[in-house]
């Protein structure tokens, strides 16, 4: 690996001007992820960066980079810039990473989506809406887990910056089963 790509992955997990990106970026380096999956991609430049630092962590390890988004079909009051599917591809294809872009309403998407992405080990979770249909969602997130799986959820702060929050597996557990154990067939 070259020297170069060492010293930029050191920047972005320390001195990047985005502090609320260094701890995601931090613990992809430590944890070696090599797989990466995000619901409602608001960033591109961020999962760009996030696959350059994993590339460095894990060196001659393809990585996996996955994003269930609407793409032209979102809504412009909550993004500022409306990415189709073919940028998004033009601009993943560079960093070398194994992409899979999903296209629809993450909702919708995961619970059809969610045995074929297989373990993951890092999940990117939109924040929380109330509505029915993302609380039907929560039911398939943990099929994405496995023991070290790293799990944020993002939010929008009042002043438009994205702070990411870690959640347990425990606090997943809880939101997919409400608290309830189901049995097996």
């Amino acid at each position: 690996m070259l020297f170069v790509e060492k010293l930029y992955s050191l920047y972005l997990r320390h001195f990047f001007g985005n502090k609320t990106d260094r701890p995601i970026y931090q613990e992809i380096y430590n944890a070696r992820v090599r797989k990466i999956v995000e619901l409602e991609l608001d960033d591109c430049q961020r999962a760009i960066r996030m696959i350059e630092i994993a590339k460095t962590a894990s060196p001659n390890t393809t990585i996996h980079y996955v994003a269930l988004d609407r793409f032209e079909d979102r809504d412009e009051r909550y993004a500022e810039v409306v990415l189709t599917l073919k940028g998004a591809y033009r601009l993943f294809k560079t960093t070398g990473a194994l992409v899979q872009l999903l296209p629809g309403n993450p909702p919708e998407v995961l619970p059809k989506a969610a045995n074929f992405l297989g373990k993951t080990d890092l999940l990117l979770l939109p924040e929380e809406p109330a509505s029915e249909a993302w609380g039907r969602m929560w039911f398939f997130v943990p099929r994405l887990l496995h023991p070290q799986t790293l799990v944020f959820v993002k939010r929008k702060t009042p002043d438009g910056k994205t702070i990411f929050t870690r959640k347990t597996h425990a606090e997943i557990e809880q939101l997919a089963y409400g608290g309830t154990k189901h049995r097996a067939a």
